[in-house]
């Protein structure tokens, strides 16, 4: 029963992180990161059945929790990222890639063999002062880091958003965990950590969308799932108070180059989608008539960014530079035949 309900769950997830991705990277916005951006995606109806059938796969993964043991139930829990390669295709109308499929089978078997391994208190300790406020330190950090990578390449921006989001999500399952055990009930959530909860959920989910908005699917999704439990376990040993512990370091250290090397593949700069719509886009800005039937300009504009607005100044500069010296040439032709011209009349008169 427990093992069903982890692998409904992670189906779901990866149905939300699809539905999410595919309308995330549709809106029209220039940033990735922008408080407008969660206000346009919860207007969109198939992202708000994403953020649904999420909610249903949390729920579900709960179920499995009360029916399952921990360490049977989170190793599945990863295979989020198999699911998710083929259900972003499909959205894409197109197959699967086989590196893709593999790269995923990487990530979640080596994850699996991770997560088995890590073991940590069923009642951590109550979270002090300094602990909070190390928290809410590390946590800012991230995001500051962040949103200061969008001055660098669009595939290394998108990863550096997914691992901030994940660090994020990550430091605020470890609050909700230490906040529990502060108290009883509605009562634990009392607490001066409850504002810094908050906080870590809305800037988490706003980076998501983000990554979501201008990175791939598979490398989104790999890379919030092996940072997220990691970040979880081990900023709530740093900061929270509590304990956690390698039942098998052997096992990790084995499996921990196959998550990297599965995580790299996925996370390569542009596949040959994404190169043909730069291409087209580059293409567009030159000759804009000859192009507009072919597709959605304005999607494959914004997604070419600031490469095709340099990339049309340039073109732009080669045709006036090729229209000069065409004007040129015909003038040296004109003045060089003008005189044969005038000669030739004389003669026929």
């Amino acid at each position: 029963m427990a093992v069903i309900m982890a692998l409904l769950a992670a189906f779901c997830y990866a149905v939300a992180a699809a539905l999410e991705q595919h309308q995330a990277e549709a809106d029209t916005g220039t940033e990735a990161v922008h408080p407008g951006l969660l206000w346009r995606l919860a207007r969109r109806p198939m992202w708000l059945a994403g953020f649904v059938v999420g909610g249903i796969g949390a729920a579900l993964h709960l179920v499995a929790l009360t029916s399952g043991p921990l360490t049977t139930v989170q190793p599945i829990g990863v295979f989020v990222v198999v699911f998710a390669v083929p259900l972003g295709a499909m959205l894409r109308h197109r197959r699967p890639e086989l590196v893709d499929l593999l790269a995923a089978g990487a990530v979640s078997v080596g994850l699996a063999v991770v997560v088995s391994t890590l073991h940590t208190t069923s009642h951590p300790g109550r979270p002090g002062a300094w602990g909070l406020v190390g928290a809410g330190a590390f946590g800012l950090a991230a995001l500051v880091i962040a949103l200061r990578s969008r001055r660098w390449r669009r595939d290394v921006h998108a990863v550096v958003l997914a691992g901030a989001a994940a660090l994020l999500l990550g430091l605020t399952s470890a609050l909700v965990r230490a906040l529990v055990s502060t108290g009883h009930g509605v009562a634990a959530f009392l607490h001066v950590g409850t504002l810094l909860l908050v906080g870590c959920v809305i800037a988490g989910t706003l980076l998501e969308q983000g990554a979501y908005k201008i990175g791939r699917l598979a490398a989104i999704v790999a890379v919030m799932t092996v940072v997220d439990p990691i970040a979880s376990i081990g900023l709530g040993s740093i900061f929270l108070g509590q304990t956690a512990s390698v039942a098998h370091p052997g096992l990790t250290v084995l499996a921990t180059p196959v998550v990297l090397a599965g995580v790299l593949a996925l996370t390569r700069r542009l596949d040959r989608t994404d190169r043909s719509q730069v291409a087209y886009a580059f293409a567009l800005e030159a000759s804009p008539r000859r192009l507009q039937p072919l597709g959605q300009v304005g999607l494959i504009q914004s997604r070419s960014g600031k490469r095709a607005k340099s990339r049309s100044k340039l073109t732009t500069a080669a045709a006036c530079s090729v229209a000069i010296a065409a004007n040129t040439a015909s003038g040296i032709r004109s003045a060089v035949a003008s005189p044969a011209s005038q000669t030739s009349a004389r003669q026929r008169r």
